[in-house]
């Protein structure tokens, strides 16, 4: 399936490793856009009540961590990330500042649900998510 010049350079229990991350990452980000798309297509949010919206949210939330997390690995791996010339964050800082950064969506779709959407909220979150990306990527 992979080209024979990536077992040569690599050998096979890293391409194993790097093949199993990267199948589950996009099989995950399937089964949940999947049930993003299921629970919007054919649950009525009348009928759901605070459980079913709440799992909507969470569905969202994932679904967008997981898309970042992917989006994050493939810039790091194709480019200088940063202007920095060999800086790759550890996979415990990936994960800290994908979820941050998929908490914003899920606070404006939040906000414009409840009918509470205005500019200086997009601002806000906006800003609440440039401190919490500096502040995780100073402590980490």
């Amino acid at each position: 399936m992979l080209p024979d010049y990536l077992h040569s350079i690599f050998g096979e229990s890293v391409l194993r490793k790097i093949s199993f991350r990267w199948s589950f990452l996009i099989g995950s980000w399937i089964v949940l856009f999947g049930s993003v798309v299921f629970v919007m297509n054919s649950l009525n949010p009348n009928n759901l009540g605070p459980d079913g919206i709440l799992l909507f949210f969470a569905l969202m939330y994932l679904t967008i961590l997981v898309t970042v997390v992917i989006l994050m690995r493939l810039t790091i791996k194709f480019t200088r990330f940063g202007g920095r010339a060999g800086w790759k964050p550890t996979r415990a800082k990936r994960i800290y500042l994908s979820s941050i950064i998929a908490l914003a969506p899920v606070m404006l779709i939040a906000l414009n649900t409840l009918g509470q959407l205005e500019t200086l909220d997009i601002i806000l979150v906006a800003v609440f998510e440039v401190i919490a990306l500096f502040y995780i990527q100073r402590r980490t």
